[in-house]
């Protein structure tokens, strides 16, 4: 079968997150150490879907999607407007996100109830752009409606932690790429990257639902 064209645009924006020194004239977020708000070790056993971290920047993607960075990252756009990529460099690591459209691309067209078909496919492409090997998938539903893909994807000198979710015709890729050894102040990073990831309706939403379930007396006092 014939690899459908969304893997291969994608694949170029990862390409893009993973090149470690192809910026020579880059004068943001080059090669920084990460700040406190990156790496402090806190509780995280409760992340709730769209919170944006204490010190963390929210950044609008598009439709009222959303994602946290710890810092302003760059953001590139492909000429040809398919493709929208945010990136946070450091010097063991980088955040990225990407939104990639695929209205266009008849595969995914045809295709559309295969979604844990195409993930996959994204996720064994990448694995062997990087001479890498697919270490773990989780399939997971954001907002309780889109079907999710989490996996890590492990390389030499690299590992990529991804998490992508189709909605509508976008697809929304975040990934941690961490060029040191695994580190439990890497894997909060990566859970609280992932977990920023939401929408502004649907956070409303939830926040109203959870009011309503708080009784009156216990509302009044916290107000």
């Amino acid at each position: 079968m014939k690899k459908p064209f969304f893997i291969i645009i994608y694949l170029v924006g990862f390409l893009y997150c993973c090149s470690y020194n192809n910026e020579p004239n880059a004068t943001t977020n080059s090669e920084e150490e990460p700040e406190e708000n990156e790496i402090v070790l806190e509780d995280t056993l409760r992340l709730f879907e769209g919170t944006i971290p204490e010190d963390w920047i929210k950044v609008s993607l598009q439709d009222g999607y959303y994602i946290g960075f710890p810092k302003e990252p760059r953001k590139k756009e492909s000429r040809s407007n398919r493709r929208v990529d945010y990136k946070l460099k450091r010097n063991k690591y980088r955040l990225y996100v990407s939104l990639t459209n695929l209205a266009e691309e008849p595969s995914f067209q045809e295709n559309q109830q295969y979604r844990s078909a195409y993930y996959e496919a994204i996720v064994n492409d990448l694995a062997e752009e990087i001479e890498g090997e697919v270490v773990y998938l989780e399939p997971f539903y954001s907002q309780d409606v889109y079907e999710g893909l989490r996996a890590t994807v492990s390389a030499e000198d690299t590992k990529v932690y991804m998490q992508c979710i189709i909605i509508e015709s976008i697809l929304y890729t975040g990934s941690l790429v961490l060029f040191d050894e695994e580190k439990p102040v890497y894997m909060q990073l990566r859970d609280k990257f992932f977990y920023s990831f939401g929408n502004d309706l649907y956070k409303t939403k939830k926040e109203q639902e959870l009011l309503d379930t708080v009784p009156k007396s216990e509302e009044n006092s916290i107000n």
